[in-house]
C-alpha cells in the first residue's frame, strides 16, 4: 500500500508541476506540444536547494529557490557554452515562498565521476592545488605518486579545466562544481549543471 501511495504522490506532483510550468495550457496540450509522455516523467532527485524531474524527452525540469541559480540560467539561456549544460528556459513557479523553474538538458551523471573527481582532487594535492585551480597543475612536474595520468584521467581533467574556464568567463567568481553537479553530454563530454556561483551567495538564506 505504502508503494501505491508514494506513486498516487508522484503522479499528483508531475501534474501540478507541469500544469504551473505552463499554465497557458492545458496539461495535454503541454505534454503535446513538449513531445512528453505523461509515463515517461520521472524523479531524478533532490538537492539543498531543488528537485529535479526527467521530462523523457531529453530535457530536466528543476525546482530551485536558489535565485542565484536562476540569474546564471538566464544569463545564458539557449547559448552553446563549452562544459555547461544547455538551458532553454526558466521563469517563476510560485512568488510564497519564491520557487523558479528552469529547464535544461539532460546528462548522464555516471556514478564513475565521483571516482575520478576524487582522483584528479588526490593528484591536485601533490602540487598543493584544489579542484578549483586545476588550470595551475602542470603535468611534467607531477610525481606520480598518486597513479599514471592515463588517458581517461587526462581527459577528465582536460574537461574539468574547460568548465572552469567557462565559468570564469561567465563571471562566475567561485563555482560550485562537485561531483554531485557533473555528468555526461550526448557527445560524451564532461558538462556541469545546477550552476552557482558561492561568492554571490554567500550571506544568502532562501
Amino acid at each position: 500500500m505504502g508503494n501505491l501511495n508514494e506513486q498516487l504522490k508522484k503522479m499528483k506532483n508531475y501534474i501540478r508541476i507541469l500544469e504551473r510550468y505552463n499554465s497557458t495550457d492545458d496539461l495535454e496540450t503541454f505534454l503535446r506540444n513538449e513531445d512528453i509522455e505523461f509515463n515517461s516523467v520521472n524523479y531524478l532527485g533532490e538537492g539543498e536547494y531543488g528537485t529535479a524531474y526527467s521530462l523523457g524527452n531529453g530535457k530536466v525540469f528543476k525546482l530551485t529557490n536558489s535565485a542565484n541559480e536562476f540569474e546564471i540560467a538566464g544569463q545564458i539561456l539557449h547559448k552553446k557554452i563549452p562544459g555547461i549544460v544547455q538551458y532553454h528556459d526558466r521563469g517563476w513557479y510560485s512568488d510564497k515562498p519564491t520557487i523558479y523553474y528552469i529547464v535544461m538538458d539532460e546528462v548522464d551523471t555516471d556514478s564513475s565521476i565521483e571516482d575520478m573527481f576524487y582522483r584528479v582532487e588526490l593528484i591536485l594535492t601533490t602540487q598543493d592545488l584544489d579542484i578549483s585551480q586545476i588550470n595551475y597543475f602542470d603535468e611534467d612536474e607531477y610525481d606520480g605518486s598518486e597513479g599514471d595520468l592515463d588517458p581517461d584521467t587526462l581527459k577528465f581533467m582536460n574537461e574539468l579545466h574547460t568548465i572552469y574556464r567557462s565559468c570564469q568567463g561567465l563571471g562566475i567568481r567561485v563555482p560550485d562544481i562537485n561531483y554531485g553537479n557533473l555528468g555526461y553530454n550526448a557527445s560524451g563530454t564532461l558538462t556541469a549543471f545546477d550552476l552557482q556561483d558561492r561568492a554571490a551567495m554567500k550571506g544568502r538564506t532562501w
